[in-house]
């Protein structure tokens, strides 16, 4: 993307009609594998369809960012995980801008500064626009009066600005693990959501909660800009008769069975493992093609390709 930010307005005929899809992932309940899917749908649509992806990291914890990014950290302060200086900010350029830093956080659009994409090394059909933890934090204390303007709305105009929406084929969404500012700006933002979740009680009822919190976005939109709920991932599931029971009740639920997924997500080793920064190979996608967790993955993907895409090439 050009180093100049892009002058954001809002424009419905653009916002009716986008050329790259915008997918949340979002829970209430932390733990339950958001940023691991996040990264995984990244990476299958970067590494195995070959097509542009744009990373957004709304989490203050930052955990996406550190997988992808050589992140920072300030001792001075708790909330310390930071992006590095962009590799295009030249202090010494008299025409760069005075009251940018060189850093290129989500949050800069929500402060007018430079919002300009990292590139993940390694990987040349993906870039991130990395978390800045303490400014994260600092948005969601922003007044009510302030929230609609600048910081519910803002995301969206950001990204279905046409010089976002040229520039990638898929922008993927990490959000905080609450129905925060962030977690609502990024739902106005986007086209399409998944929730995954661990069937466990209190995730169960964490999904309840995203859930309303879904449909009341949903009663905001166009009818022909809906956000459509890609579907709720049963995650990290054991063979015991916890999750079995959880899951079966949830199937037969008339409510909640046409969005739970027709399959489920084991426990496996390998999704942990993957996020280390000493992995090899660094995603469960180049795990060879027998391993579950790479068979898992693979459906999860395609799945999601197709709900969001409409069509699947082998």
């Amino acid at each position: 993307m050009p180093k100049t930010r892009p002058i954001v307005r809002p424009n419905a005929a653009l916002q009716n009609h986008l050329k790259c899809p915008i997918l949340t992932i979002a829970q209430q309940k932390g733990g339950v594998g958001k940023t691991t899917w996040a990264r995984i749908l990244a990476e299958y649509f970067s590494l195995v369809r070959e097509v542009k992806v744009l990373v957004v990291d709304l989490d203050p914890q930052c955990s996406l960012s550190q997988r992808l990014l050589q992140m920072e950290r300030d001792a001075l302060i708790e909330e310390g995980v930071l992006p590095p200086i962009h590799p295009s900010y030249d202090s010494a350029d008299p025409d760069e801008d005075k009251e940018w830093d060189g850093r290129s956080p989500i949050t800069n659009i929500f402060y007018g500064k430079p919002a300009i994409p990292y590139d993940v090394d390694g990987n040349p059909r993906m870039e991130i626009l990395p978390g800045h933890a303490k400014l994260l934090q600092d948005v969601v204390k922003r007044t009510a009066a302030d929230l609609k303007e600048k910081v519910t709305n803002r995301l969206k105009e950001f990204l279905r600005h046409p010089e976002v929406q040229g520039a990638y084929d898929v922008v993927i969404i990490d959000t905080p693990p609450s129905r925060n500012p962030l977690t609502q700006a990024a739902l106005r933002a986007s086209t399409h959501v998944l929730m995954p979740m661990e069937l466990e009680p209190q995730a169960q009822e964490g999904l309840v909660h995203m859930l309303n919190f879904w449909r009341s976005e949903q009663r905001l939109r166009a009818k022909e800009d809906p956000l459509r709920l890609v579907g709720v991932l049963p995650n990290k599931y054991r063979p015991v008769a916890l999750h079995q029971g959880i899951l079966e009740a949830m199937r037969r639920d008339p409510v909640l069975a046409a969005h739970i997924l027709p399959f489920e997500v084991g426990l496996r080793v390998a999704f942990g493992e993957s996020d280390h920064s000493e992995a090899k190979p660094k995603s469960v996608l180049q795990l060879p093609p027998r391993e579950e967790a790479r068979r898992e993955a693979e459906v999860v993907c395609r799945h999601l390709e197709m709900e969001v895409f409409g069509n699947v090439t082998e």
